[in-house]
């Protein structure tokens, strides 16, 4: 899924994409356009899943998901 819905170029072209299959892990997407570029700064946040658990010696183990 292509999660860019606006133009990411001064000149209103959309050249600059994010896809993603799992869109539900994307948050806080904007652009800047304030930076001295013809291109904007598409930035995003990914969101991981985080697991703890412990292992036989009771050492804890933490595993993050992609």
């Amino acid at each position: 899924m292509q999660l860019i819905s606006e133009p990411t170029h001064r000149m209103g072209n959309t050249p600059d994409l994010v896809f993603s299959n799992q869109p539900g892990r994307i948050c806080n997407l904007w652009l800047d356009t304030e930076i001295p570029s013809d291109h904007y700064l598409v930035t995003f946040e990914l969101l991981r899943k985080k697991i703890v658990t412990r292992n036989s010696q009771g050492n804890k183990q933490v595993f993050l998901l992609q």
